[in-house]
């Protein structure tokens, strides 16, 4: 989390640059079986939705949350779906 706002600048640059309308940036402590997400763009509510929590200053706390295939991409999909 210390390089927040250095990653929040390079997202948004690249979000401008691709046309993206959102990153989300997960990272991961398989020791403590946590995520923390970074999003950087348009509209949060999907996301918040998705895992029903919500975001403060850009970052969305992910409990429990270690595996991309079984507990994050799913509820996204459904989520934009």
């Amino acid at each position: 989390m210390l390089r927040k706002d250095a990653l929040k600048k390079e997202i948004e640059t690249e979000n401008k640059e691709k046309g993206f309308a959102g990153f989300l940036f997960v990272i991961t402590d398989i020791l403590n079986s946590n995520s923390v997400a970074l999003y950087f763009g348009d509209d949060q509510t999907k996301i918040e939705s998705a895992f029903n929590r919500e975001f403060k200053d850009d970052v969305i706390d992910l409990p429990g949350v270690v595996s991309r295939k079984k507990q994050i991409v799913p509820p996204l999909t459904e989520s934009f779906n």
